[in-house]
């Protein structure tokens, strides 16, 4: 396990704060890290609509209800909704998404839009189950609570929506929103994504990291690169946590459910991606060269993507303001 001091070089730039697992570090959006800067943005937003909940059954008898929350805009009765999808999170770093959701409140209503977000299991506003979170999340988890929140809403609009959907993701969430947005059944007019379309599997993704973050001098003598100085080192270490894929075992701060299902989750279906597409990556992002992939790769298959590729930007979006309101300007131009 890394200290603070090796990974603060990744996770601070994302959040301003350090976490612990290198896995997390990865893919770590702004969904745990936006508390403190939604506590500075507060004073901002109180006069906004407030966030209502609502809540629907999971498919099975016996789990907890799939919960989730739509902010309208003021003073527009006629509006689209766009569905926000935050980044990933791990047992030491849970939050309930609703910070992230408060944090945007502004941007939503200057576009006119309405937002909705999917709270992550075992997580409401108010309290966090770190077991039950562990025990249900994986990426899967995450896409089929916003695929059935996305289709309760088609069959039972809310009031004022208009019928036009978008979706806006980070970091993992991407991952999520290009299958979304693939879907014939999601029918998305738009999608914009920070830091998160990339082409590569997973484990390539995590293994271009890992590289860079162990190449840290005061990274040498830790275990964990140690481990994995080699790719086949990296994908023997990977292998065996695939063939354990328990909630009860732990891989980074990860655990081997979660590890295993990023590995077999499915890699962007580019010929059926409908909308508008914008990707917004940044060149110092170990992801840069999987973002440019994923770029080559939609444009070959005839995707309407648009490609913000920004040379002096990391992983972090929270820290390009100007970029976040190009992106919401981008989507209120679609959504039109």
């Amino acid at each position: 396990m890394f200290h603070n001091r090796v990974i603060k070089m990744r996770v601070f730039s994302l959040v301003g704060k350090a976490c612990s697992s290198v896995a997390f570090a990865l893919f770590f959006g702004l969904l745990a890290g936006v508390a403190h800067a939604a506590e500075v943005r507060s004073a901002s937003t109180t006069n906004l609509a407030p966030l209502l909940t609502y809540s629907i059954k999971r498919p099975h008898a016996g789990d907890t209800d799939i919960t989730y929350y739509l902010s309208r805009p003021k003073e527009k009765i006629d509006f689209p909704i766009v569905v926000l999808i935050g980044g990933s999170s791990d047992q030491n770093n849970a939050a309930s998404i609703t910070q992230f959701h408060r944090y945007f409140l502004r941007n939503f209503d200057a576009v006119g839009a309405a937002a909705l977000t999917v709270e992550q299991w075992g997580i409401t506003e108010h309290a966090i189950d770190k077991k039950i979170f562990m025990a249900h999340y994986t990426r899967t988890q995450r896409l089929q609570d916003h695929r059935a929140v996305i289709e309760h809403i088609r069959r039972y609009p809310p009031r004022g929506w208009n019928g036009k959907l978008a979706l806006l993701a980070v970091s993992e969430g991407g991952n999520i929103a290009v299958t979304l947005a693939a879907d014939p059944n999601v029918p998305v007019s738009a999608t914009a994504i920070w830091s998160g379309a990339g082409d590569w599997s997973w484990r390539d993704e995590l293994w271009a990291f890992m590289r860079q973050a162990c190449s840290e001098e005061s990274a040498k003598d830790e275990a964990e690169c140690q481990n994995v100085s080699t790719r086949q080192q990296f994908d023997s270490r990977l292998d065996e946590v695939f063939l354990h894929p328990s909630s009860q075992l732990y891989y980074s701060n990860m655990t081997n459910m979660y590890m295993s299902d990023a590995m077999t989750y499915p890699k962007p279906a580019y010929k059926n991606i409908h909308g508008k597409l914008l990707v917004v990556s940044g060149v110092r992002d170990t992801l840069i060269q999987s973002s440019d992939d994923f770029y080559k790769k939609a444009k070959q298959a005839g995707v309407n993507i648009t490609y913000w590729r920004i040379e002096d930007m990391d992983h972090s979006i929270r820290k390009r303001p100007e970029l976040i309101e190009r992106s919401f300007e981008w989507l209120k131009q679609q959504l039109q």
